[in-house]
Parts: C-alpha cells; structure tokens; sequence
C-alpha cells in the first residue's frame, strides 16, 4: 500500500506537490525531481508562457425564480518557482534550470545514453556496461553530441551484437 499525503487544506499547486516532499518514503524521489517541474511552472500544459495560475472555480447553482443561473469564480495566484535541488542548487525558471543541468552535462548526458542502451538491449544496464556507455559518450563527444551519433555509436558498439 502507498502512503499519500493528505492535501486538504492545499490552495496551491505548490502547497499539495510540497506535502509529498513530508512523507519519507515520497521524499526521496520528490526532493528529486520536483524542483525540475516547479522551475517549469511559468509555462502552462500547452507551453504558453504564464505568470500566474488562473483557478475557475463553478460555485453552487442557486434558484433564481424560474431559471437556475451558473456562477463562475476565477482565482488567481502568483507562481512561486523557486526551489533548490538535492545539491543545494537553487532553480526558479528555464535559464536557471538550463544553466542547472549544463552544470552537469556529463552525468545526464550518459543518463541519456544509459536508457538509450537499455532500450536497444531490451534490459536495464549494468555496471558491466560502463564501458559501453563511455565508448558512446567519447564517440557522440566527437559529434557534438548529435542523437543520430549517439545512436550510430550505440549500434556500431560490439555489446550490441551480444544481446
């Protein structure tokens, strides 16, 4: 069974996601990735740039003689992006976050490569296939890095033969 937070009481999207960050066993991912998200928080679900959140709200339907009338309540409440990651750097938009995750190209670089391999194996990668992941890495460097090298890299390795 999986403990979820109690959110009642929340008013903002940031109040409920944070609840999860109270809960241990939701703590260790969240801590994680939640920053990421919320330094996205100016864009909406279709990617339009935003400063604030827009809550519509219908209220109770009330007679009104002989026709019942609709209410509509809007809200709005200002984005708080700010958080930091598990490294203790702080990200609150998309260049802070960029600049984040520039930082420490490499590690996800080979993140990427490792779920790429993993995908063209049909397995989870291993420690057995560092070498591997290093052998692409050095390969898409050469290429700046291109997804059509990364690939080529991938499927030209001899690890790739041996699935």
């Amino acid at each position: 069974m999986i403990n979820e937070p109690d959110i009642r009481g929340t008013t903002t999207i940031r109040e409920a996601i944070l609840k999860h960050q109270e809960l241990e066993s939701c703590a260790r991912c969240h801590s994680k990735i939640d920053p990421l998200g919320f330094a996205l928080e100016f864009y909406d679900p279709v990617g339009r740039k935003r400063s604030e959140y827009r809550h519509v709200e219908e209220l109770p339907v009330e007679p009104d003689g002989t026709t019942f009338t609709k209410k509509i309540k809007f809200t709005k409440v200002p984005i708080e992006s700010t958080m930091k990651l598990p490294n203790g750097r702080e990200v609150r938009d998309l260049p802070t976050l960029k600049a984040a995750l520039m930082a420490d190209r490499e590690r996800i670089y080979k993140g990427i490569i490792g779920k790429l391999i993993s995908y063209a194996h049909g397995r989870e990668v291993t420690r057995a296939d560092r070498p591997h992941i290093e052998a692409v890495f050095e390969a898409a460097a050469n290429q700046n890095f291109s997804l059509r090298a990364t690939i080529g890299a991938i499927v030209a390795h001899p690890e790739f033969g041996r699935k």
